[in-house]
């Protein structure tokens, strides 16, 4: 750098422009005084170590690699617009920050189809914004089966212009589908004359096949646990040829699974046996589980709400203590771990326990203690039949 030429320059500019500068670094950029940073169309390098150069040939790299993001086409933009050199300047700094704050995605691809006796078309509403949809499925898949409810959903909740290929493989050596799928899924909320909501959605299998043997369950995320609450037939052994009328059964969502992974801080091995508790404030023994060798995994049941995780009384709680938690609502050094469950979705959190140091030398599952309560009902049941 020509240090005179820099100085003259320095002089030249007004105090005020560089106390907004400094305002600059220090509320927006969080530079401290003294340190040093290098700023490229909103990409920000730095702040850099008092041993870190930046030398020339690094000005002229971050320059390559700038016009070869979006800064050189949106400088042919620019020139095509006629605007004045700075404000040009200014304009391409701007948008190319812009562009480049957002991630990349991959580029849309027109597919065209030729043979139009293995396409679904679909017309979106006319002079209205649509959404362009094309699916290319195997229809003989269980995935065909999902998508193609999915789809009939989405063409009633949006405009869409839809297109489904149908990607058949051409040699089949037996059915490929086994089974009749329905995708339980409505596009609003249903009410009925009185006002009131609907039972809730249904699915309806038609016209099935009365000899073959049916089993009729649900498919559904794997934090849920469904279970039939009414259904006057074996659901598991479905012959529609011994039934009059209509197989009915209706379903209930009992349970929200709280899954998480339990390790020791000090050795970094799930500790084996650990016995976790979890409830509310006024009932805080309602659901309890035990921590598995398998990666530390472990599950518990749950509805909505806001719960409360301890370690149960007894072993657990006389040996180990909670030292930190991720995924949880409440702090991660917090005694307390309060879990918020507020949707449908899994949550999974991570406990990390440590023994207390008195019990540093105590097993959790001692082989010994276990030996001798087995021994001693042994004993007790021996001691029995002698009385008799």
């Amino acid at each position: 750098m020509d240090l005179d030429a820099f100085e003259k320059k320095l002089n030249t500019l007004e105090v005020e422009f560089m106390r907004s500068q400094q305002m600059f670094c220090q509320d927006v950029l969080k530079l401290r005084p003294g340190q040093r940073a290098v700023i490229s169309n909103g990409r920000i390098l730095g702040p850099f170590e008092e041993q870190d150069e930046f030398t020339v040939e690094d000005f002229q790299l971050l320059e390559r690699i700038t016009l070869s993001g979006s800064a050189e086409k949106v400088k042919a933009k620019v020139k095509q617009m006629g605007i004045k050199s700075k404000q040009a300047s200014d304009l391409i700094m701007k948008v190319d920050a812009l562009l480049s704050a957002v991630p990349n995605g991959e580029v849309r691809r027109d597919i065209s189809f030729k043979d139009t006796q293995s396409v679904l078309h679909l017309s979106p509403l006319e002079n209205e914004v649509f959404y362009d949809v094309v699916a290319i499925v195997d229809p003989l898949t269980r995935e065909a089966q999902k998508i193609s409810s999915l789809l009939i959903v989405l063409s009633q909740v949006v405009n869409v212009k839809l297109q489904v290929f149908m990607n058949c493989r051409a040699k089949l050596s037996e059915l490929p589908l086994k089974s009749f799928y329905r995708f339980v899924l409505e596009p609003d909320v249903a009410f009925l004359a009185n006002d009131t909501a609907s039972p809730g959605p249904v699915a309806r299998f038609m016209e099935l096949p009365e000899s073959p043997l049916l089993t009729l369950n649900m498919i559904t995320p794997e934090s849920w646990m469904v279970q039939a609450e009414h259904s006057l037939h074996d659901l598991d052994n479905i012959h529609l040829q011994e039934v009059n009328g209509v197989v009915a059964a209706e379903f209930e969502l009992e349970h929200l699974l709280l899954e998480g992974h339990c390790f020791d801080l000090s050795t970094g091995q799930p500790p084996r046996g650990l016995q976790f508790t979890l409830g509310m404030s006024q009932d805080p023994l309602m659901y309890d589980t035990i921590v598995m060798a398998n990666l530390g995994y472990f599950q518990l049941k749950a509805n909505p709400g806001a719960w409360i995780l301890r370690l149960r009384k007894g072993r657990s709680e006389d040996i180990y203590q909670i030292i930190t938690h991720d995924g949880t609502d409440s702090p991660p050094d917090a005694e307390e771990v309060i879990v918020v469950l507020n949707s449908f979705h899994s949550k999974i959190i991570k406990v990390r326990v440590q023994k207390k140091a008195e019990k540093i030398n105590e097993d959790l599952l001692s082989e010994t203690s276990e030996s001798k309560g087995i021994w001693d009902s042994i004993v007790s049941v021996w001691s029995t039949f002698e009385m008799r």
